[in-house]
């Protein structure tokens, strides 16, 4: 059984350098090895016209993960990964950015290729007002 632990902050862009708030919310989820849902990631309501930033963090518990590739299936969101291996206690940051042009809500996938990951797939949503 492997467990994972993801942080959520959010960072808001602004005409200056961008400002990171970390909000506090960590899950610790352990899982067998059988295929599970995708997680979902809420970015909420977001103003129409602006950008916004996120960062998922994963770490390793228990055995090293090998990222090669993180990429989402809209341009409108664009995927940078911080490291490609994390040791056992290390992590990977995967930074989102969503670039909010249309109004309406919205359901992205972010597709993750490497070994020891949990899940194949992240599920982002949120509402664009």
């Amino acid at each position: 059984m492997k467990t994972f632990q993801w942080l959520k902050s959010a960072c808001f862009s602004t005409g200056l350098a961008g400002a990171c708030l970390i909000l506090g919310i960590s899950q610790s989820i352990a899982m067998s090895q059988e295929m599970r849902p995708a997680p979902r990631w809420m970015l909420g309501q977001i103003s129409q016209k602006s950008t916004y930033d996120t960062t998922i963090v994963i770490v390793a518990k228990g055995e090293t993960i090998v990222m090669r590739r993180a990429e989402s299936n809209c341009s409108c969101l664009r995927v940078r990964m911080s490291e490609r291996v994390a040791k056992p206690g290390d992590s990977i940051s995967l930074r989102l950015t969503y670039d909010a042009k249309d109004k309406g809500h919205f359901y992205k996938r972010v597709t993750l290729l490497g070994n020891g990951l949990e899940w194949d797939n992240i599920i982002v949503r949120g509402e664009v007002r």
